[in-house]
């Protein structure tokens, strides 16, 4: 078991997935709303949030500012954040042993949600040309067996309202 300082990089990867809504027209048929003018792309920058050497059962915070989800498609957007275990740690509710915990928070709020590893909510009705900024927190085991760097990543997936 490690405990103290360990070194490590955390890279995060913000990937982004579109999808398109599927309504049911009745029981033998499925209708896929299309439009050739609507197109759907999110995009976040900066794309990976480093750093090189944490110190264990330490929490560490970007500014509410430090990434911002453009919406650049043609359609309004509906956005889910979701997160994923690292090699050795697991995405928890709390800190303890080999286990971290990842949270988001947009720019205009008072709270830090919570990431997971099911789709919750980043935001709704995200308009065409209209953006969020939000900001990252992670929170590092309180001890852990593992000695090399953890990466993971956050995906976001847009849905078209």
């Amino acid at each position: 078991m490690v405990k103290g300082k360990l070194q490590i990089v955390s890279l995060l990867f913000l990937a982004v997935v579109i999808t398109l809504p599927i309504t049911s027209g009745g029981n033998e048929k499925i209708y896929i709303p299309m439009n050739n003018n609507a197109v759907t792309d999110i995009v976040v920058t900066p794309s990976s949030w480093l750093h090189y050497e944490l110190l264990l059962a330490n929490t560490t915070s970007t500014n509410l500012t430090a990434f911002t989800l453009d919406n650049n498609g043609t359609v309004q957007v509906d956005v889910t954040i979701v997160g994923n275990n690292s090699e050795g740690w697991i995405l928890s509710t709390s800190p303890g042993y080999n286990q971290f915990v990842m949270k988001f928070r947009l720019n205009n709020s008072d709270n830090w949600i919570l990431i997971t590893t099911s789709p919750i909510v980043f935001c709704y009705n995200l308009s065409h040309d209209e953006y969020k900024q939000f900001g990252l927190q992670l929170s590092l085991p309180t001890s852990t067996s593992e000695t090399t760097k953890q990466n993971w990543k956050i995906t976001f997936t847009a849905t078209a309202d």
